[in-house]
């Protein structure tokens, strides 16, 4: 029944989203090779729908490159997460794109269907073999204008610098820092280098401390901020950004510390170093792993913003300037 309906839906379809979500940690992504023949097929006719302008593809392993070379040409926003792209030699098997299970393989440097311009790329790279580890791109990145990655390891700043590269009209970037043992070095040198300094005016940098260390490293040893700050500096007056995003996703102990630590950008985050700036966001994600009634009580919030306002009087101060802060607590 699910291929006959999906089947149908294919001619008009303008947006999709594909998600597993699994019930258990030890089955984190749904394997393309599990499913049946008949359902990789409608799921294949879904993502080529010829009228598509939004993919959304979510948690899926070994999934065949190939699915990709016939997208849309409408195309103009795609988000992965979790998508792990098997890319299939000549001696592999091929796979099938037409009801009656014919195999097809289709090259892309010999199809004449002109590559998706698409304005919105939402990559979100743990590491794995994604589509975009694959050469040539399957997407033409010109009119590319959001551009939302992770950045941290060679192969992550690698395909980030392609991107930017790629991207000459990007006007938002957001870059995210996903482990503590990796570091936001590098992306100011690789935003000057491919000119994003002149037109990126909306940035978002989030740094990650979830998988956090069992014991807390010694401050004077440890960067809390993961070179976001050296960063900052280097793009101080050579930027146009408008509005500057900082997100933290934290473990309890690391927020404690941050919260101590944040005249460090008060220091850097100056009208002479942004001098465009409008907009500053402030952001904390806290995985509390603790009863912590005593955080969510009333006025906890403005309490804790007391406290971060007091350490970046200067940065609220910017003339013209909204100073937002905003905090998730996730608990057990």
């Amino acid at each position: 029944m699910v291929p006959w309906i999906l089947n149908q839906l294919t001619d008009d379809l303008a947006d999709v989203h594909i998600e597993y979500v699994s019930e258990t940690l030890s089955t984190a992504y749904l394997d393309w090779g599990t499913l049946d023949a008949q359902l990789r097929s409608s799921i294949i006719r879904v993502v080529q729908s010829p009228r598509l302008k939004t993919l959304s593809l979510s948690w899926i392993k070994n999934m065949p490159f190939s699915v990709f070379v016939s997208l849309s040409s409408d195309l103009t926003t795609v988000q992965l997460e979790g998508v792990e792209v098997k890319i299939q030699s000549d001696s592999e098997g091929l796979e099938s794109t037409n009801s009656d299970d014919t195999p097809r393989r289709v090259d892309l440097a010999q199809t004449k269907r002109r590559l998706p311009r698409i304005k919105n790329l939402y990559d979100f790279y743990h590491d794995t073999d994604g589509m975009l580890a694959s050469r040539p791109f399957v997407f033409d990145f010109e009119q590319l204008k959001l551009l939302h990655i992770c950045w941290g390891n060679e192969v992550q700043c690698a395909l980030g610098k392609e991107l930017m590269k790629a991207a000459s009209k990007l006007e938002r970037l957001a870059c995210i820092v996903d482990s503590p043992h990796k570091s936001a070095a590098g992306l100011a040198k690789a935003m000057l280098d491919y000119g994003l300094d002149a037109s990126v005016t909306a940035l978002t940098i989030g740094i990650a401390h979830q998988t956090a260390l069992p014991t807390i490293p010694d401050p004077d040893e440890y960067d809390l901020f993961l070179g976001l700050i050296e960063e900052l500096e280097l793009l101080a007056g050579k930027n146009t950004v408008k509005s500057l995003r900082v997100h933290f996703d934290t473990t309890k102990d690391t927020h404690d510390r941050l919260t101590g630590s944040l005249g460090q950008l008060n220091d850097v985050i100056t009208h002479e170093a942004f001098p465009h700036l409008e907009r500053f966001d402030l952001e904390f994600g806290v995985d509390w792993s603790e009863p912590f009634t005593l955080y969510t009580a009333p006025g906890a919030e403005d309490a804790w913003a007391e406290c971060i306002y007091a350490q970046c009087r200067g940065l609220a101060a910017i003339p013209g300037l909204t100073f937002g802060f905003k905090i998730i607590i996730l608990g057990d």
